[in-house]
């Protein structure tokens, strides 16, 4: 017996030990399954450039392509956005391909370890449009791990097939065009768009003057904050006059944790109290929506019954679903899929807008001739006393879809600044095939829309990196003029039935905004007044494309320190 006591002390005193040795096994394992990964991803592109596919060049087996990118990284300003390293690939093509004739329909990138798969960047637009065309290839992971971030694991990133082609018909309707008219007539968006002009009116100095620096950025998210929050819910937060609220707070906090999934986020990723505070957002997010949210539903049918009021994104997705199943309950699914959904039209509708509209008041400082140009086409629709113009349009909001060169103005800062792409999952079999008869395999790879690239692509726009509006209302002879081929180069929403539902939302609210503010004030870019005003060397300060002012590194691309302006208020006739 004393032996038995003996042997049991023995063996359960070395149990620490026994599993420190699995967990080391198991560690160890998993460091040579990661790089046989890494070897793997390696060969896989000596495996194209052995069928006859060209890659960017320095492609090394120890490195991959993390040299050549902080190369480019190296020729842009530290806190610009990653964007314009892919830009810059395809407008210096020739030095990256030295042996091609053209620039390539899709670049091969390898940035392992930073990530575990490597990238395939489609940069032909007619390749883009096979991709887009349906629901599959479905969304890649990081683009739903970014979308759970944001809004939690309900949300159109994580519907695939049948799920987010009935999610899409029930939330179109709120999003049409039609449904954003009523918006506009019934005045409570319009009213929205004259609290931002009044905020950018108080900023102006006396007499004429050019008031003082602030950062237009923060105020443009304000408007479409309260702006997406009428479309879907019908009640405005309340940023523009009492923010930022709870709402708006929780949201830069989530923002600040949308990081990719990769080894170079894992120690945030796993850290107890970063995921504590996106938790806590959340929380807060939904507290304040859940009960506009249920509101809605319980006053469901008076809204249905009264077919002149204007309808809410959720007031529309419900009677869709009414005809799906008619006297059906809502489910307690629904409703978190509703506040998922709510999260996330929040969040993407608010941030994205908010840049662009930034973007083009800079955009029209530095060009005056369009800056008049435009001021000329809204006195033409809508007369020439700008402080008409509000009840003008609530009266026919349809003269907002004439206004070509004002959209003109709007799609080309769109083309500029571009946020997003579509990036989908390649599979077993799956390859895409270019006008010359090439065939690139997407098994393995990130599968991106070349946004950015397409954009800024010599061959598809003429004189890429300058604000042209004109190029989208010129006539045929034109050269600015935008040919056939590169019609669907532009896709800052991106085509087909995942395409972005709150586009034609995002060109109302730019158009809207630059209508009632662009012949009241006149906004400034004071970059170098900011710079002064907070100690920092003017001199130092970086370009790219000859602007000190471009997206920066964080989030989906904002302004330069938040676009310093000053503002001066146009006298009226």
């Amino acid at each position: 017996m004393a032996f038995i006591d003996e042997f049991r002390e023995l063996a359960w005193s070395d149990i620490p030990g026994r599993l420190l040795n699995i967990l080391a096994l198991v560690l160890i394992i998993r460091f040579g399954l990661f790089l046989y990964n890494g070897w793997h991803i390696r060969m896989r592109f000596r495996k194209l450039q052995a069928g006859g596919i060209v890659i960017p060049s320095k492609h090394s087996l120890v490195f991959g392509h993390l040299l050549l990118l902080k190369g480019i990284r190296d020729l842009y300003p530290k806190d610009s956005a990653s964007t314009y390293a892919t830009r810059h690939i395809v407008m210096n093509w020739r030095d990256f391909f030295p042996e091609s004739t053209t620039c390539p329909s899709v670049i091969y990138l390898d940035f392992w370890p930073f990530s575990s798969e490597p990238v395939a960047i489609i940069n032909d637009p007619a390749m883009c449009q096979t991709v887009t065309a349906d629901r599959f290839p479905i969304r890649h992971e990081q683009g739903k791990y970014l979308a759970r971030t944001m809004s939690g694991p309900r949300n159109l990133f994580a519907f695939d097939g049948e799920e987010h082609k009935r999610w899409r018909s029930r939330l179109n309707p709120g999003f049409s065009a039609r449904n954003l008219q009523s918006h506009i007539a019934g005045g409570k968006v319009v009213d929205e768009v004259l609290i931002f002009a009044e905020r950018l009116k108080k900023k102006a100095g006396m007499d004429g003057q050019l008031g003082q620096t602030f950062q237009l950025f923060p105020l443009a998210i304000d408007l479409t904050f309260d702006i997406i929050c009428r479309i879907v819910l019908d009640f405005s937060p309340g940023e523009q006059l009492n923010g930022p609220t709870e709402m708006q707070a929780a949201f830069r906090v989530i923002s600040q944790h949308l990081v990719f999934k990769s080894w170079a986020s894992l120690h945030k990723r796993l850290n107890p109290f970063w995921q504590l505070d996106l938790w806590k957002s959340h929380r807060t997010l939904r507290r304040v929506v859940l009960p506009h949210i249920k509101k809605h539903i319980g006053g469901h049918s008076l809204v249905v019954k009264n077919s002149a009021s204007q309808k809410t994104v959720l007031d529309l997705a419900l009677k869709e679903l009414e005809v799906e199943s008619p006297g059906a309950e809502t489910s307690d699914q629904f409703i978190e899929d509703v506040v998922g959904l709510t999260k996330q039209f929040i969040f993407a509708g608010h941030d994205t807008t908010a840049i662009n509209m930034s973007f083009a008041y800079h955009f029209l400082n530095k060009n005056p001739d369009a800056l008049t140009r435009l001021r000329d086409e809204h006195s033409s629709i809508f007369g020439s006393d700008p402080r008409k113009a509000p009840e003008v349009l609530r009266q026919s909001p349809h003269l907002l879809s004439s206004l070509p060169f004002t959209t003109a103005v709007v799609k080309e800062t769109l083309r500029l600044c571009p946020v997003a792409a579509s990036v989908r999952q390649g599979y077993p079999g799956y390859t895409l095939r270019s006008n010359d008869g090439m065939e690139y395999p997407m098994d393995g790879f990130i599968v991106v829309t070349g946004v950015a690239c397409l954009q800024f692509s010599p061959e598809m726009f003429v004189r890429p990196t300058e604000f042209l509006p004109e190029r989208w209302v010129g006539p045929a002879n034109d050269p600015l003029h935008i040919q056939d081929e590169a019609k669907y180069a532009w896709r800052p929403f991106e085509w087909g039935p995942m395409s972005c539902i709150g586009m034609e939302l995002a060109m109302v609210e730019l158009k809207m905004a630059l209508l009632l503010t662009i012949r009241e004030v006149e906004v400034v870019t004071a970059l170098e007044d900011w710079d002064i005003l907070h100690g920092k060397d003017t001199e130092t300060r970086p370009t790219l494309f000859g602007d000190r002012i471009f997206q920066g590194g964080v989030g989906l691309g904002p302004p330069t320190e938040g676009l310093p302006v000053r503002v001066r208020a146009l006298r009226q006739n």
